[in-house]
């Protein structure tokens, strides 16, 4: 047996999966604030004159979501060609991120559900009825005591 580890590859080779991470930085670049200086995105969506936050320098902060014109990308790519240099890296990074962006998404939307449909907090879905639970908790406690 000759030495086999002579023959295991040990480099990755550039190629078209190495755009994965490539794509995955670009969108933390686009999305993300460093210290005292705005995320890039913010500079490109101000130049487009377009608000890159919901109330001027604060609330919900647009290029998270626009930047998934990056990750999404990225993360097929990296599936793709999943034997060049950076993919895999790219890949799993991107997948974080898209789900983390989407799981934050759903988040507000549900929010905004309960907000505009003047269910206030402690309210839930219940069928297609809304059910406050301030109320049957007031029932249950009348029935508790004697």
């Amino acid at each position: 047996m000759n030495n086999s580890i002579e023959n295991v590859k040990t480099h990755k080779k550039f190629g078209l999966g190495s755009l994965s991470l490539l794509l995955f930085i670009l969108g933390i670049l686009f999305s993300v604030s460093f210290g005292k200086y705005d995320a890039i995105g913010d500079y490109i969506l101000r130049f487009m004159s377009v608000k890159p936050w919901s109330n001027g320098n604060t609330g919900l902060h647009y290029t998270v979501f626009y930047s998934l014109a990056f990750y999404i990308p990225a993360l097929i790519i990296g599936y793709k060609f999943k034997s060049d240099w950076g993919a895999k890296v790219g890949r799993i990074l991107s997948t974080i991120l898209v789900v983390s962006i989407l799981v934050t998404l759903l988040f507000f939307e549900v929010i905004q559900i309960f907000q505009y449909s003047g269910a206030g907090y402690g309210t839930i879905f219940n069928s297609e009825h809304l059910v406050d639970l301030r109320y049957s908790r007031r029932l249950w406690e009348d029935q508790r005591e004697p």
